[in-house]
């Protein structure tokens, strides 16, 4: 009988050890894998909510990610960074394969989404291709990293287990033995500490923060042996239309001819549902401009400028496809002030959002301090809206439509 046991506790040992292994090849970048939670629904039924995705680039991209080259095709889900912001990770099928002037660009989709996502998306910026998904399994981890998880899941066992080999050890010594080892119970503990301890941090350690979007993100935790700290809740995404960039004081020499007519302001529709601009306009403290009957789908930006056209427009601030552009044909308001103002939208007669900057706190107070001259206001991230001034930033780069 003895036999037997001593059979299946190596049995039960060899079975962890390769679990383990199972998990380092997943999880450890230094095998060319890497493991990500999935932190929302852009991707259901394919992949859901807590679900890990393994991705791997293709052998060539590894290699040497050109852009003139097609490394995935019509149909993959791949993981990319997102132009707008490095720390933000998407997970979308690929829909499309855009060949331009600039190389290879790849269109891509949620599965749970009604329209394609408005950018393209750079082979540089590809993590690789996701080869499976282990649903719910993120759960279990994500817990694991909060303050609660890592005690129960990581360093209570971690005690339990040395507390167990010092008994043992004792025992061992009061019975005049010499020689002895680990124990097998503390050997099958240890075996997926190691994995769960020390793999799966490493393979989170990507940035220590947690990003929110509209599409797939995943949360990555502090490096090990480091508990990860509680989470800064994330600020929240509004459920309407918002002002979501503004450049009021752009460059005076410009394709748009004066610095009036190149003044713009960016509208971005957080929602779940597309809305019609008919009824809506947009202005400053002085005046607005009725928009136009365009329908602004989900996820999508609208830039509203005063009195240049797309293809100037595009010359200086390089538009992405998709976005839609309002030529006003005149100022937008009474023209936007270098030195304060109180941006507004309105649907109707009533007031949907406002941010103010410089001398203005019509809408802030204090108010969003004004850049230099060619940098622009955004909120970030895309759509947060807590109605101070902190909800906007500084881009030294304007970036109208993403």
């Amino acid at each position: 009988m003895g036999r037997v046991f001593k059979g299946i506790n190596i049995t039960v040992s060899i079975v962890l050890v390769v679990a383990a292994a199972a998990v380092a090849y997943v999880a450890l970048p230094f095998f060319g894998n890497q493991a990500l939670i999935v932190r929302s629904g852009s991707m259901q039924p394919a992949i859901d909510i807590g679900s890990i995705v393994v991705v791997r680039p293709n052998i060539e991209h590894f290699i040497s990610p050109l852009a003139d080259t097609v490394q995935y095709k019509t149909g993959d889900i791949i993981a990319f960074r997102s132009e707008k912001n490095s720390k933000t990770i998407v997970t979308h099928r690929v829909t499309s394969i855009e060949p331009g002037e600039k190389g290879v660009f790849y269109k891509t989709k949620g599965d749970a989404n009604e329209e394609p996502d408005n950018w393209s998306v750079n082979p540089k910026n590809i993590l690789g291709k996701v080869y499976f998904a282990l649903p719910q399994a993120g759960k279990l981890l994500a817990f694991a990293k909060s303050k609660v998880g890592f005690s129960l899941l990581i360093i209570f066992p971690a005690v339990l287990v040395i507390l167990m080999e010092i008994f043992s050890i004792i025992k061992h010594i009061r019975n005049g033995k010499k020689n002895f080892g680990f124990s097998s119970a503390g050997l099958k503990l240890v075996i997926p500490l190691l994995a769960v301890g020390l793999a799966i941090p490493i393979t989170f350690a990507l940035q220590q923060d947690t990003e929110t979007s509209t599409d797939n993100i995943f949360q990555a935790a502090a490096e090990f042996p480091t508990p990860t700290p509680t989470p800064t809740p994330t600020p929240p995404i509004t459920d309407h239309l918002v002002i979501n960039e503004v450049m009021f004081d752009p460059p005076n020499t410009n394709a748009c001819e004066s610095e009036n007519n190149a003044e713009w302001v960016e509208i971005y529709n957080p929602t779940g549902s597309s809305v019609n601009l008919d009824t809506w306009s947009a202005g400053d403290t002085n005046s607005t401009d009725d928009l136009p009957n365009v329908s602004l789908p989900a996820g999508g930006f609208a830039i509203v400028a005063s009195d240049c056209s797309e293809s100037n427009f595009d010359s200086i601030w390089n538009l992405p496809n998709g976005t839609i552009y309002i030529d006003l044909a005149g100022t937008l308001g009474n023209g936007l002030n270098n030195g304060g103002e109180h941006i507004r939208l309105f649907n109707g007669a009533t007031l949907i959002d406002g941010m103010s900057y410089g001398s203005s706190i019509a809408a802030f107070s204090p108010s969003v301090t004004a850049p230099v001259s060619g940098h622009s206001l955004e909120r970030d991230p895309d759509g947060i809206d807590t109605n101070t001034a902190a909800d906007f930033v500084d881009r030294t780069t304007p970036q109208p439509g993403l």
